[in-house]
């Protein structure tokens, strides 16, 4: 294991070899971050913690190292009964004081040097025989501000009824001088605990909101909320502060320090407390807390720490919570470890359940069943750092998650590990043959994260399609949980008219099909031609009373003659009627031989499908041509257009040919 470690020979090398007379004991740097130590004095289980209960030797605290074992702590015994390591300190131990920051780092500096000892049990510390949980401050009382939603009920209609906290732990806290994170950057460029913890619940809150629970989250999760007063994002503030934003009571956020934040004292303990105290004003059904674990330092090498352990509680304050716990952790821990194994790392370690023994305040305080992840090691840069800067493992452990709550509340999930749901999509039902349309369908993503790199695709279902011989659709960006990506391609219809269908479904390459799939039934016709239909007055389908003169003496006029009226107030018309070979928008044109003689508004009634419309004309220019009067929509069949003699009379109107044009 190539960690943060150091071996102090001193007198020790005079008289062994190193190997035989220095043993590893875990202390703290200025930030809180475990450096194992190999300590001269320490040849076994009992003088290692005697070593560490001495607190590290004067050349050790030049280095910048302390421990939360106050100097002059003596072991009083030490022993492993039940699969517990019972260590029993004096009473120097919490003679300045406990609080609840204090509580975890002794807990871990002795639960780390137990492990180098190949010691990885529960754990219970003493005090002269007394729980150390029983040293603390007490947990301020919190009244629920509602009914809690009741004893859940095994049922298969997914999780509406139930309301669960969540806790991804840490973010920026003041410590008396200044604003900072509760975990340093390990394994560069993974970030640290405190972001890394919150983005991956973000995923787990998707899941369980899609799913009908009511979810209380202790930390931000809008990642465009804006900035705390500290010039901070809110989402990466610990929860004291957020909750207090919120509008949660002092008692909650403020319970160590006070209600006034962001001054004066550390407010560590305000933030440890303020998670589990607002799931007991929540009055929610469990309470879930989310961590990554650090033992070595940025650690490289097969050596180095790795998978996950889960915590329950059961000391005298949570007593009456610990079967429920035990069976949350049961439920929660098992899921998390087999959907790792199955799709992610088949040889995930999994370093089981353990009771903390009043150790972690954020599952002693809940009154309610309550656990702590420690889902991976942030300090084990070439495998869980490295998996913990991945989105997919992320996404595949929260969901596992999410299928252990299901579990423990005697469910399935609503979504499974693979889901997707049609939300929209612009195919259209009719198209020509041959025609191109450029389309769209958009996905939501309902089970785990999608991206390129683990081959998830939108795929023409059977790997054919009608309209298209690209079968595959690449991902533009990653899609979280709930999230959409909208993918846009052409179709082209055959060349064969007939009823074709087109169905598309996601698919994640080489692995499976999945969700649901869009699917749309299009009519192919035949490509649409031109129609034209052209009537002169001299083709049946023309009448015209005999008041309606005969000429041919115009050069302009279409074909071989015309007809003509003198103007006058009486309903006399020339009239082209015909039958259109199909329905469609129609442009209709009139021709007629101009001169002098004729009208200046010749009014031409063109019959459609909702009516007619008169346009009125000068007739003494723009002959021998084709003159536009209107477009319209047309029914297939019999249609009219007139000429009126009805207009201002002292001239006449010509009645030559109308033509239908359909591009």
């Amino acid at each position: 294991m190539k960690g943060t470690r150091f071996i102090l020979l001193l007198g020790c090398a005079l008289l062994l070899a190193a190997a035989a007379c220095a043993g590893p004991v875990v202390y703290l740097d200025a930030y809180g971050k475990a450096v194992v130590l190999d300590i001269p004095q320490a040849t076994d289980v009992t003088s290692a913690l005697n070593a560490l209960a001495g607190g590290p030797m004067r050349t050790l605290a030049a280095m910048g190292l302390t421990s939360a074992v106050p100097r002059g702590t003596t072991v009083v015994d030490f022993a492993v009964e039940d699969n517990t390591a019972i260590v029993n300190f004096s009473s120097r131990l919490t003679a300045g004081g406990l609080d609840e920051a204090k509580l975890q780092a002794i807990y871990d500096q002795v639960k780390y040097t137990l492990w180098y000892y190949g010691i990885e049990i529960d754990l219970a510390i003493y005090v002269n025989g007394v729980p150390i949980a029983d040293f603390l401050p007490p947990t301020p009382a919190v009244t629920p501000r509602a009914e809690k939603t009741g004893a859940f009920v095994v049922s298969a209609a997914g999780l509406s009824g139930r309301s669960i906290t969540l806790s991804p732990g840490h973010g920026w806290f003041w410590n008396g001088s200044g604003w900072y994170t509760q975990r340093p950057v390990y394994c560069a460029p993974l970030n640290q605990e405190d972001m890394h913890n919150l983005q991956m619940m973000r995923y787990l809150e998707k899941h369980l909101l899609a799913d009908g629970a009511t979810v209380q989250m202790v930390r931000c999760t809008n990642f465009s909320q804006g900035n705390h007063s500290s010039g901070h994002p809110w989402w990466e503030m610990a929860s004291s502060y957020w909750l207090q934003n919120q509008g949660y009571p002092c008692s909650v956020y403020g319970s160590s320090t006070g209600c006034t934040l962001g001054s004066g004292s550390s407010e560590v303990n305000d933030d440890i407390r303020a998670r589990p105290l607002a799931s007991d004003y929540n009055n929610t059904n469990i309470y879930i807390s989310l961590h990554t674990n650090g033992l070595s330092g940025d650690c490289y090498g097969a050596g180095c720490p790795t998978g996950t352990i889960t915590y329950y509680d059961c000391s005298s304050e949570h007593a009456s919570w610990c079967t429920v716990s035990q069976n949350l952790a049961n439920a929660v821990h098992d899921s998390l470890i087999n959907h790792i194994r199955s799709y992610y790392d088949s040889g995930w370690t999994n370093r089981g359940k353990a009771n903390s023994n009043g150790a972690y305040g954020e599952i002693r305080i809940p009154d309610r069943a309550a656990i702590l992840i420690e889902l991976a090691f942030h300090d084990t840069c070439e495998k869980d750092a490295a998996y913990l800067r991945d989105n997919w493992f992320k996404s595949v452990s929260m969901y596992g998650i999410y299928n252990g709550i299901c579990s423990y509340f005697g469910t399935t999930p609503a979504w499974g590990f693979y889901s997707s749901e049609v939300v929209s999509h612009t195919i259209p039902s009719t198209m020509t043959c041959g025609e191109t349309k450029s389309v769209s369908i958009t996905m939501r993503n309902r089970g785990v994260l999608w991206n390129s790199a683990r081959g998830y695709k939108l795929g023409a279902v059977g790997d054919s399609d009608p309209f298209t011989g690209t079968t595959r659709h690449l991902l533009s960006s990653e899609v979280e949980p709930g999230g959409t990506v909208t993918f846009t391609f052409n179709l082209t219809a055959p060349s064969t008219p007939g009823s074709y269908t087109t169905d598309w479904r996601m698919v994640r390459e080489g692995v499976t099909w999945f969700g649901a799939t869009c699917s749309q039934t299009i009519n192919v016709s035949s490509a649409s031609q031109p129609v034209e239909v052209i009537l002169d007055n001299a083709q049946p389908g023309f009448t015209a009373s005999a008041n309606w003169q005969t000429g041919t003496m115009s050069p302009d006029k279409y074909g071989s003659d015309y007809r003509f009226r003198s103007t006058q107030a009486i309903s006399d018309t020339a009239t082209w009627a015909v039958n259109l070979p199909s329905a469609g928008s129609y442009q209709v044109y009139a021709w007629w031989p101009q001169g002098t003689n004729r009208s200046l508004t010749a009014p031409y009634i063109v019959y459609y499908n909702g009516g007619t419309q008169t346009v009125h004309v000068n007739q003494q220019i723009n002959g021998g041509r084709w003159n536009s009067l209107t477009t319209q929509s047309m029914l297939a069949g019999s249609n009219q257009v007139k000429l009126s003699c009805w207009t201002t009379t002292g001239s006449v109107v010509i009645a030559d040919a109308i033509r239908w044009y359909k591009p």
